[in-house]
């Protein structure tokens, strides 16, 4: 299927020793109700690359990167992203390529890329504050920004929608 839908995957690395997280879920209610999620059981190891594996990711980067228009990191800390991986992410935000990032646990590591979709929990982690109301999700979003140093903030809020913060714009609520 990949060659049937022309997707390179040229510059995927495997090993062994790390597998693909499965993520399994397990939902209650039946044809006729409303079907809600009540337990999630996740399989995956959490092994950091080797040097030479995040050398060889970097690589990959480098050569892919003349075809690419954007760059989509999503790191759920299972140690794919080391600091080297992370430096040359952040070189190419700022050479004005646009990086997006969707990191669970170590977003501020990425500062100075394009765009953050951080969800409130991550947000409260990261500014050491609670987001007891729609105003402190405002405000909170406003530092953010400014602490990433990014030109876009969207804060994902679950049921309620999410906000796009952007430098020099008011909040737009979706």
């Amino acid at each position: 299927t990949y060659e049937k839908n022309e997707i390179d995957t040229s510059y995927i690395i495997t090993d062994s020793h790390r597998t693909t997280p499965v993520k399994t879920r397990i939902l209650a209610g039946g044809l006729n109700t409303t079907r809600q999620q009540v337990l999630r059981v996740d399989k995956e190891n959490r092994i950091s690359l080797t040097e030479k594996q995040e050398l060889l990711l970097c690589e990959n980067l480098h050569e892919a990167i003349s075809q690419l228009d954007a760059l989509i990191v999503s790191d759920y800390g299972d140690g794919t992203f080391g600091p080297r991986l992370i430096r040359e992410i952040q070189d190419l935000a700022h050479d004005n390529f646009f990086v997006s990032v969707d990191s669970r646990y170590q977003m501020e590591k990425f500062i100075g890329c394009t765009i953050f979709t951080p969800n409130e929990p991550e947000v409260e982690a990261i500014l050491k504050t609670e987001l007891n109301d729609d105003m402190a999700v405002m405000q909170a979003g406003k530092e953010l920004l400014l602490k990433m140093n990014c030109n876009i903030l969207i804060i994902t809020r679950g049921k309620k929608g999410m906000i796009l913060f952007e430098k020099d714009q008011p909040p737009f609520i979706i």
